[in-house]
């Protein structure tokens, strides 16, 4: 044998001999690790979120639920305000400032503070818990003009009020010990508003706002099984109802079983429907009625005037009608008067309207009618004059409605006698 195959043969031989001998130390470490190892071995503590039993608690029972248990804890859910909320579930209500949301959550707790249908919806009766963050002292008169309208004790309801804006991270625990002690059971918990519990610093922010939303919708958790009713801000140029989503680039919205929109009419109406995203059937539009009270006895300031407030009541669809032929007939009204008075500024067309009620009333009124005359093409607004001038189709409609009257006034056609 050679130098060079005896060098081969020994290479050989030690390889074999290292490789048994790993073999043998790898046998007898799996015979020591299974004479330590548990029968039913249960994972050791791990870090980061997954041993934050405080965030995330283990259910009872585990987190896992086996085929046989399915469904033993399903409990079918019921109305709070009959087709529209349901206890337990997480709601927005949605609008401009001007709208009327806090006078639509107030209209919303007093029926459920005395179980009063609203409209012909039913209502079931419990105890409310009104969040007053963002205008505390209005949302005072507006219930002190609400409850004398429904003929309701405001100091006899069922309606508990927490005034002022706050971090629910730092009372949450404080506020539902309160809760507890007193024994109370709540049905509806209405937060007013969404941006008064902020607790961000932009909630246009995805992450803020969804977090944001979680921590109210918590709020159902409280003793009860409440509904949560929260009332939001729409982003900065939102006017239909169709846009009429809480700020949040959609993660607020996601967070919410529903979302209401509303918007107000040139009539002066209000307008409120599910919007974006609704849980369960949808529901037919609410129609509500703003109504200044101007005459409370409670409302007197220092030098004894009365203070007027605001508050809404729901109407009819018949009412609705009745409303929108009338809004027709006036912006029929306005215009004719500018085709008749060109050049007249917005006050004047408010007094040669004739109608009655506070002037600043009235200007307001014309000045939504112009601007949905102008975005129905029939008027525009010269942009060197910043005159009203009427469009070609606006005149086409002023002769259209003329030749109408003129034929119904005409006299009948005489027959030539015999």
């Amino acid at each position: 044998m050679s130098n060079h195959d005896k060098t081969v043969a020994e290479a050989t031989k030690l390889c074999d001999q290292g490789m048994v001998a790993l073999a043998e130390f790898m046998a007898e470490r799996t015979k020591k690790a299974a004479r330590t190892k548990p029968a039913n071995p249960v994972p050791g503590p791990t870090t980061g979120n997954e041993e934050a039993e405080n965030d995330f608690p283990t259910p009872p029972g585990g987190f896992l639920q086996m085929p046989q248990t399915f469904g033993d804890d399903f409990v079918v859910t019921d109305y709070l305000i009959d087709g529209i909320l349901q206890r337990g579930f997480c709601y927005s209500l949605t609008a401009q400032t001007g709208t009327g949301k806090t006078v639509m959550g107030l209209r919303k707790a007093a029926h459920v503070a005395i179980g009063r249908p609203l409209g012909n919806l039913e209502v079931e009766r419990g105890k409310v818990l009104y969040l007053a963050g963002e205008n505390p002292e209005d949302v005072k008169m507006r219930w002190f003009g609400l409850t004398r309208e429904m003929g309701i004790d405001p100091k006899q309801t069922d309606v508990i009020f927490i005034f002022g804006a706050m971090h629910l991270s730092k009372t949450r625990g404080r506020i539902e010990r309160e809760i507890v002690a007193a024994r109370v059971k709540l049905a509806l918990i209405v937060v007013d508003t969404a941006a008064a519990f902020f607790e961000g610093d932009n909630d246009n922010d995805n992450v803020q706002a969804g977090n944001h939303a979680r921590a109210l919708r918590s709020l159902r958790h409280l003793p009860g099984n409440p509904t949560v009713l929260v009332l939001c801000h729409p982003t900065k140029n939102a006017k239909d109802i169709n846009e009429m989503v809480p700020r949040g680039g959609g993660a607020f919205l996601n967070e919410v079983d529903g979302n209401i929109g509303a918007v107000k009419n040139a009539d002066g109406a209000v307008v409120a429907s599910s919007v974006g995203k609704f849980r369960g059937p949808e529901f037919p539009a609410l129609h509500f009625a703003l109504k200044t009270i101007t005459d409370h006895p409670r409302l007197l300031n220092s030098k004894g005037r009365h203070m007027p407030t605001v508050i809404c009541e729901l109407i009819s669809y018949g009412e609705v009608a009745r409303r929108e032929e009338k809004a027709v007939s006036d912006d029929i009204k306005v215009l004719r008067f500018i085709d008749a008075n060109p050049g007249k500024s917005l006050t004047d067309i408010a007094t040669g309207t004739g109608w009655n009620g506070a002037p600043a009333t009235i200007k307001s009124k014309v000045n939504r009618i112009i601007t949905k005359l102008i975005k129905g093409t029939l008027l525009l607004r010269d942009p060197l004059s910043e005159q009203l001038v009427i469009t070609a189709d606006g005149q086409k409609s002023l002769n259209r409605l003329n030749s109408t009257v003129s034929l119904a006034v005409a006299p009948s056609f005489q027959l030539p006698s015999k």
